[in-house]
């Protein structure tokens, strides 16, 4: 029975599954190369997020110092110029009491001295 049939082409057969075997494992393994170098990139963005993170963080830390070492130094300028002005004003209200006691004090002169006054400087000049 078995003798007058022709022969079953297997190799035929078995040589194509194996080629689809084979480009299966090499597709499965290029998707799983794939995936890797996918999860590399990922691991590698997260990394410089979070150091791109940290500096930032860094940065405003350290912009928020600057910015507080600025805010004392207007502040200590500002007192200064403060001081100085206060300074400015005690003087030149001292000078005007002065002023004023100087002519207060000569209001009480007659006429003659007044003449004196005026003939004295004027010879000593």
């Amino acid at each position: 029975m078995g003798e007058n049939c022709s022969p079953v082409p297997e190799a035929s057969v078995s040589s194509k599954s194996v080629e689809q075997d084979e480009n299966v494992k090499s597709s499965n393994f290029e998707d799983k190369k794939a995936e890797e170098k996918k999860l590399q990139i990922n691991k590698g963005n997260e990394l410089s997020k979070t150091s791109t993170k940290e500096q930032n963080e860094t940065e405003n830390e350290d912009s928020e110092t600057k910015n507080k070492k600025l805010n004392e130094i207007r502040e200590n300028i500002a007192n200064a110029t403060q001081e100085k002005i206060g300074e400015v004003l005690e003087r030149d209200l001292i000078n005007s009491l002065n002023d004023y006691e100087l002519v207060s004090g000569q209001m009480d002169k007659t006429d003659e001295q007044w003449e004196e006054e005026i003939t004295e400087l004027l010879n000593s000049a």
